[in-house]
Parts: structure tokens; C-alpha cells; sequence
């Protein structure tokens, strides 16, 4: 190839203006172009914050890399021609991985695998990327939010950081199982709603309350995660979890619940990791003064400015443009009796903020101005 004859540098300047589809593909050409590529860019791949798998509009599994705020398509797996002689010069035979499979180029896609069982080529497609961009790239799942045609599907893939589900009543056990038999993944974004044969109405809502999901569940085990639920107790979030960051969201939730989650911190039974909680509460207002009174709530002198209490997200999605935590400035506080470590409380109507401050009361009271 023609390429090998420049200068290194040169080379490396030609495929760094290469689309990551068209670098892609040129990998496949030999195991030289592979290693070159590998190692002319490997500034520009530890810039690629994260490969995503996801669906397309047939619940046909993509990769896609992100670019600014948009993502761009790398590769697309579809099923086999049903008549293979008519289409033989459309596609070729490519190794990848150790899989033989058919493919083709395509403008919008760049490679287009075609295979009939998607699980053992998903696995060999990730694990060529792997080897190609490298583990310090975060590696993303979404399963079909087509919850009412499809049936959730999570192949087991190495290095799979960030899971994005959204699950039916039926698919509960399936989501549980393979987080059982999973290294505990860093992020996962959960959207649960109703079946189809409860009606429309169902469908479009959320599941009723119940637990699916055992306290000893890899779901509470998630160093941040993201839960759209009906009932506040569906997963239960505020009773199981051990991770640091949680984002809420809930048609309804009981005072209870938010009572008996901040003095369960305070005693130091549990959420001995969390830093940051927020709960979105849709219908019903949080009552503050309630809350505060039964959990005895301490507060800042309100002539005094109190502290803000903001952290650097764990996982950040893309096309958002904000890399912290939405700032808690809350004249309300708790403190831990274990440790004397100082959360901040606030509630605004709807929303309900509950940040930890590595600090004691004695010196969170002097950042107080």
C-alpha cells in the first residue's frame, strides 16, 4: 500500500483526517495497517470519551462514537440476506476476531455486518474494538426502549462500563441475572414502565409498586445511577443503595420514605458511600417542614450565607454540557453521628437534594459566612 512509503509523520497526518468509520474499515486491510493506525493515533482515540451499542429505528444493534453533541454511526449489524446468490456481489467476507462474517460498506453506516445470531458477533465486534481503541475508552450499552415488541437483550461484553435499559415487567429477572453474573458496572440508567396488556395507559405509565429487584442486587451496587419509576420503592434506591451518585425520578413518593432514608444516614446504617442524591417527584410536593422536623434537621443562621455543595459527576451523558452535580445551597443540614460528617437538605416543591460534605459539622460551620 502506497501509504507505507510516506514518512511516519505523514502518515500519521493522513489518518488522523481519516472519519473513525473510514479508520475503522482501513484496519481490516492487514495486520500492518492495523498496528499503524493503532499507534499513530493513539492520542486521538484516548479523546473518544466512550463507543456506545445501540438501536436503530428496527431494533437493529449500531455503534456509535460521539462527536460534540451528536454521534456518528461506525457500524451496524442486520440480519442475513434472505436470498444470499442474488445479493453475492454486494457483500464480502471479513475476520473479525476470530468470526467470519459477512459484510459491506456503506456511506451512512460504514460496516454492515450481517448474521443471523447477533450475541457471538456483538462480542467479537467489541472485542476488535477493544483491541483497537483500548480499555481506557468507556464502553456503553442501550437496550431497545421498544419494550412492548422486543425482549431485552445485554450480551456480556469485557469492559462494559455504562448500561442504559429500559425494561418491562417481564424483563426484570432478565436485567437482574445478568447483573448477578457481571463485574459491577460503574453507571447504569434504568426506565421502567408497564406491559402492553395493561392497556395504553399502562403502557405509557410505570410499574406498580413491588420489589424485583433482592437488596443484595448489583443494581444498588453502581458507583452512579439514574432511575425513572413510578413508586419511589420500585427499585428501591433509598433502601438499598451502596453507590455514590443517584438520580431519581418518580410520579409519587411517601414522606416516609425520605424520612426514614435520611435517618438511616444519620445513624450510619447506610449510604456509607453516597455523595449526591436527587429525586424529581412529578405529581406530589416534598412538605419541607415536615421532613425537617421528623428527622431532626439543623439549620444555618439565615443572616448567613450558607455553603454550596456541588461534585464532579461520575458519568456524564453525551451532549450535557454540565460536568458537576446541580448545586445544593441549602441553609438546612443533618450530621451523621458515626462520623460528624455534615449533609446538606434541600427542597425546592418537587425536587428533593441531599448532598455529603467530606467535612464535620465543626468545619463545614466555618465555611459559613
Amino acid at each position: 500500500m502506497k501509504l507505507f512509503k510516506f514518512p511516519y509523520l505523514v502518515q500519521q497526518e493522513i489518518l488522523h483526517n481519516f472519519e473513525y468509520k473510514n479508520l475503522l474499515l482501513l484496519s481490516f486491510v492487514s495486520k500492518n495497517m492495523n498496528k499503524l493506525i493503532k499507534s499513530s493515533q493513539i492520542a486521538r482515540f484516548k479523546s473518544v470519551n466512550f463507543i456506545e451499542y445501540g438501536s436503530g429505528r428496527s431494533d437493529e444493534p449500531l455503534v456509535y462514537i460521539p462527536h460534540k453533541n451528536t454521534r456518528y454511526t461506525i457500524l451496524k449489524l442486520t440480519g442475513p440476506f434472505e436470498n444470499p446468490a442474488r445479493h453475492e456481489n454486494d457483500y464480502f467476507t471479513l475476520n473479525i476476531s476470530g468470526k467470519i462474517v459477512d459484510v459491506r460498506v456503506c456511506i451512512f453506516h460504514g460496516l454492515v455486518v450481517f448474521s443471523r445470531s447477533w450475541e457471538p458477533v456483538i462480542k467479537s465486534i467489541h472485542n476488535y474494538l477493544l483491541n483497537l481503541f483500548g480499555s481506557s475508552v468507556e464502553y456503553r450499552w442501550t437496550t431497545s426502549t421498544r419494550t412492548d415488541l422486543f425482549e431485552v437483550f445485554i450480551p456480556r461484553l469485557k469492559n462494559l462500563s455504562v448500561l442504559n435499559t429500559s425494561c418491562g415487567e417481564n424483563d426484570m429477572k432478565t436485567v437482574d441475572t445478568y447483573l448477578l453474573s457481571s463485574p459491577v458496572i460503574k453507571r447504569i440508567d434504568f426506565f421502567i414502565f408497564c406491559s402492553l396488556d395493561r392497556g395504553f395507559f399502562s403502557r405509557c405509565g410505570y410499574m406498580p409498586t413491588e420489589e424485583p429487584f433482592p437488596p443484595e442486587s448489583k443494581l444498588y451496587q453502581a458507583q452512579s445511577i439514574g432511575v425513572t419509576q413510578r413508586e419511589l420503592a420500585t427499585p428501591a434506591v433509598l433502601r438499598h443503595y451502596q453507590g455514590r451518585q443517584a438520580f431519581i425520578k418518580c410520579e409519587r413518593c411517601e414522606n416516609q420514605d425520605l424520612i426514614e432514608f435520611i435517618n438511616r444516614w444519620k445513624s450510619g446504617e447506610a449510604f456509607r458511600n453516597l455523595e449526591y442524591l436527587e429525586i424529581e417527584i412529578l405529581i406530589s410536593e416534598v412538605p419541607q417542614n415536615r421532613i425537617f422536623y421528623a428527622t431532626g434537621t439543623k439549620y444555618i443562621d439565615v443572616t448567613k450565607r450558607s455553603p454550596t455543595h456541588t461534585l464532579p459527576k461520575i458519568f456524564i451523558d453525551n451532549g450535557d454540557d454540565e460536568p458537576n452535580t446541580d448545586p445544593i445551597t441549602s441553609h438546612a443540614y443533618v450530621v451523621r453521628e458515626s462520623d460528624g460528617h455534615v449533609a446538606s437538605v434541600q427542597i425546592q416543591r418537587d425536587t428533593f437534594s441531599f448532598g455529603v460534605w467530606d467535612k464535620t459539622e465543626e468545619e463545614f460551620l466555618r465555611m459559613v459566612e
